[in-house]
C-alpha cells in the first residue's frame, strides 16, 4: 500500500514537471487549451456510474422513461465538460508586487486575474506549501488575490508554479493548469537582539568626531561675537548696536552626531546569528534616526539615514553569501 502511494506521488510530480515545462516562464500568462487539463472528479465518476446503472435498467426492462433519464444525464455530463473548461480558458494571470518581510513572517505573493469575455465563476489558486484560495470572477473583471506562505530563510523566496483549478459548475470535472510564473519576495534576516552592545569597528573611529562635537552652522544660538570684516549682515545684532553695545554678530553652532558602523568582521557569533543581530541593530538606528553604515563581506555601504538607506542595508544583509536564492540582486 505504501509503495502504491509512493508510486502515485512520483507520477504526480513527474506530470507536474511536464505540465510546467510546456510553456515559458514569465510574469504573465494566458490560459489556453495548450495548458489546461480536465478530468472527472470522484463525484463525476460516481455520477457516470449511476447513469450507467440507469442505462442497464432501461435495457433490461425496455423502459422509455429510463432511457430518457439516462440520455438527459449523459448530455448534462458532456455539457459540463465544456462549461468547466470555459471557466479557465482565456483567463490572464499576472504577478504583482511582493513587499519584503522578515524570516518567520508571512510572505504575500500577489496575483492579478483578468477574465475573458465569457462568464467565469469560481477559480481556485494555490502555490507550494500554501492554502488553497478561491475567487469568483465575472466576465471582463479583474481581481487581485494574495497567497500567503511563511518565510523560512533569508534571501529571495520563489513562489514557484501557480496551481489554478476550477470545478464549476457541477463539480463533475476538474479543470486545472500549472502556471509557471516568476514571482519572488525578498526575505530579511529575523531581527535578534544582541546580548552585548554592538562592537566598535576599528575603522569607525578614523576621522570621526565624538558625540556632541560642535561645528560652525546655523542650528543653535551660541552667543555674540565682535564683528569681523566679511561677516554676514543678516547676523548683525542691530538691537545691541542701537543700545550702544557696539557692532556684534550672532554666532551659531550645529550638533555633529556620531557615525555608527555595523561591521561583520568584528561582530561575534555565527553567520546567521551575526546577520540577525545586525538587522536588529539597524532597525534600532533607524528608529533613533542615527547615521550608520555597513561593512559586510567586502561590501561597504556608506553611513546615511532614512527609509531608503534602511532598505538598502536590510537587502545587503538578506543577500549576504550563504542565503538561499542570492544569485540575483535585482528586483523581481
Amino acid at each position: 500500500m505504501l509503495a502504491r502511494f509512493s508510486l502515485a506521488e512520483r507520477l504526480a510530480r513527474r506530470m507536474r514537471r511536464w505540465a510546467i515545462s510546456r510553456h515559458p516562464s514569465g510574469h504573465h500568462i494566458e490560459l489556453t487549451q495548450r495548458v489546461i487539463y480536465i478530468f472527472p472528479t470522484r463525484a463525476g465518476f460516481a455520477y457516470l456510474g449511476v447513469n450507467l446503472l440507469i442505462l442497464l435498467l432501461a435495457i433490461n426492462y425496455q423502459n422509455n422513461l429510463a432511457y430518457a433519464v439516462c440520455f438527459m444525464l449523459g448530455a448534462v455530463f458532456l455539457v459540463s465538460i465544456l462549461h468547466t473548461y470555459a471557466c479557465l480558458s482565456g483567463v490572464v494571470i499576472e504577478t504583482g508586487r511582493c513587499d519584503p518581510v522578515f524570516v518567520g513572517e508571512d510572505i504575500g505573493f500577489t496575483y492579478q486575474l483578468q477574465a475573458a469575455d465569457r462568464r467565469v465563476n469560481q477559480i481556485t489558486l494555490a502555490i507550494h506549501d500554501a492554502d488553497l484560495r478561491s475567487v469568483a470572477i465575472e466576465a471582463g473583471e479583474t481581481v487581485r488575490l494574495t497567497l500567503f506562505r511563511q518565510a523560512q530563510q533569508r534571501g529571495w523566496d520563489e513562489a514557484g508554479a501557480l496551481y489554478v483549478e476550477s470545478r464549476y459548475p457541477l463539480g463533475l470535472f476538474r479543470a486545472w493548469s500549472w502556471a509557471s510564473l516568476q514571482n519572488r519576495c525578498l526575505v530579511y534576516p529575523k531581527p535578534l537582539q544582541a546580548k552585548l552592545p554592538p562592537p566598535l569597528s576599528p575603522a569607525a573611529a578614523e576621522g570621526g568626531r565624538p558625540v556632541g562635537s560642535r561645528l560652525s552652522g546655523t542650528d543653535a544660538f551660541q552667543g555674540l561675537d565682535d564683528y569681523q570684516p566679511g561677516d554676514s549682515m543678516s547676523r548683525i545684532a542691530w538691537k545691541k548696536l542701537a543700545s550702544g553695545q557696539g557692532l556684534k554678530v550672532r554666532s551659531y553652532t550645529a550638533e555633529q552626531g556620531q557615525e555608527f558602523w555595523l561591521d561583520a568582521s568584528v561582530w561575534p557569533g555565527s553567520q546567521e546569528v551575526k546577520l540577525s543581530e545586525m538587522t536588529w541593530q539597524a532597525l534600532q538606528y533607524h528608529a533613533q534616526d542615527q547615521t550608520y553604515g555597513v561593512r559586510l563581506g567586502g561590501t561597504e555601504i556608506s553611513p546615511d539615514r532614512g527609509r531608503s538607506h534602511l532598505d538598502t542595508v536590510l537587502k545587503q544583509l538578506a543577500l549576504s553569501p550563504g542565503a538561499a536564492g542570492t544569485s540575483g540582486s535585482g528586483e523581481p
